[in-house]
């Protein structure tokens, strides 16, 4: 069955669900690319404090990026970073600017509208980093996969596994089980997407597709997923 890919963009203005995603992309160290219609030149920074109160980001510079040799200023700027799955936008004014010996600091007007940007079959949702939702995929004889997932859809997932086995593109997994924080665990097929090796930590990323899925699975599932996207709004 094939899917079609489609444009989503949502422009976020409850200050609860904006607080959430910054908040989200401060946890993760989440790169913040910095520009304005001006130029085509971009510097590179974090959010590494959030002053709600204020009204005010600061924004640390990401060193050896390229931001030292382009000059950031005062005024109106475009900002972008990618949390899994999704590109947040915003713009937002630079008010002050802070150099030190190691690297500079900006801060930043509180957004007050955010945009949220998706272009999948389904809406994918990432976890928390400190989230943990258990994933095993079940192989011959009695060995199991174990790992945990980083983001999900209704249609499919994208988890970390803590061994490197053989798998190849397109091949269809016969069980994978997801054991969800309600305590149920739905399975089905997995279709496998995308690879990623990472030899030095032993650790295997796949990004799949759900197949023959029980209704009652499938309907399990979204709920989950609905779930993980309204704690968007509800700051951690």
């Amino acid at each position: 069955m094939n899917h079609l890919i489609q444009e989503r963009t949502l422009k976020i203005i409850e200050s609860a669900r904006i607080a959430s995603l910054l908040k989200r992309m401060m946890k993760e160290q989440v790169p913040i690319t910095v520009s304005n219609h001006a130029s085509d030149k971009e510097w590179y920074g974090t959010i590494s404090e959030m002053l709600f109160h204020q009204g005010e980001l600061i924004i640390s510079e990401i060193e050896n990026v390229g931001s030292e040799e382009i000059k950031l200023d005062e005024g109106h700027k475009q900002f972008h970073g990618k949390l899994t799955g999704v590109s947040v936008n915003f713009e937002s004014a630079v008010t002050d600017i802070e150099k030190t010996s190691k690297k500079t600091m900006c801060r930043v007007t509180y957004p007050t509208t955010v945009s949220y940007h998706q272009r999948r079959s389904a809406e994918r949702v990432g976890l928390w980093v400190d989230q943990k939702v258990p994933v095993n995929i079940h192989l011959e004889g009695d060995a199991i996969l174990k790992g945990h997932m980083r983001d999900i859809s209704i249609d499919g997932m994208n988890a970390c596994f803590y061994r490197i086995i053989s798998i190849t593109p397109n091949e269809v997994l016969p069980t994978c089980s997801i054991q969800l924080p309600s305590g149920k665990t739905v399975n089905s097929k997995l279709e496998v997407k995308g690879l990623t090796v990472n030899e030095n930590n032993g650790q295997l990323h796949v990004r799949g597709r759900f197949l023959d899925m029980k209704p009652d699975d499938k309907k399990e599932l979204s709920q989950f997923v609905q779930s993980l996207e309204r704690t968007l709004g509800e700051p951690r």
